[in-house]
């Protein structure tokens, strides 16, 4: 199944069909489509002031490999995207035009990234930071 992770071991046989021992070579994750799609486009932030929620926009892309979206934050003007955590999933299909709310923010500056993922969970690259502050 896609993404499972199965332990291997591997062996090998001579022409005369002898094998050698099993040899452990380690896990393997099940991978059905490595190819990324293709990544988000028009990625927005907008809103955040007097407590009103973030609300983040893109446009999914006209890709059929496109599954889902991922969209990503992390707290700090200029904070890096190793510091973000994922903030939401959204699935649906490509070249469409999609928004979510992000709401309960403490006052802050935020910045915000987006990918395309494949039904395998494959990412494209990385589009932002979009930075909003939240009063």
């Amino acid at each position: 199944m896609d993404g499972d992770s199965y332990e291997a071991e591997i062996r090998n046989v001579t022409a005369a069909r002898r094998p050698s021992a099993w040899v452990a070579s380690g896990t393997v994750t099940a991978v059905a489509n490595s190819t990324p799609p293709a990544p988000v486009e028009g990625l927005e932030v907008t809103g955040g002031a007097g407590g009103a929620p973030v609300v983040i926009e893109w446009a999914t892309p006209n890709d059929p490999n496109h599954d889902s979206t991922r969209i990503y934050r992390a707290t700090g003007a200029g904070a890096a995207f190793g510091s973000a955590t994922l903030v939401a999933s959204i699935f649906g299909p490509a070249n469409l035009v999609q928004s979510i709310e992000n709401s309960g923010l403490s006052p802050a500056t935020y910045e915000y990234w987006a990918t395309s993922a494949n039904a395998s969970g494959v990412e494209s690259t990385l589009v932002g930071p979009e930075q909003i502050t939240v009063t």
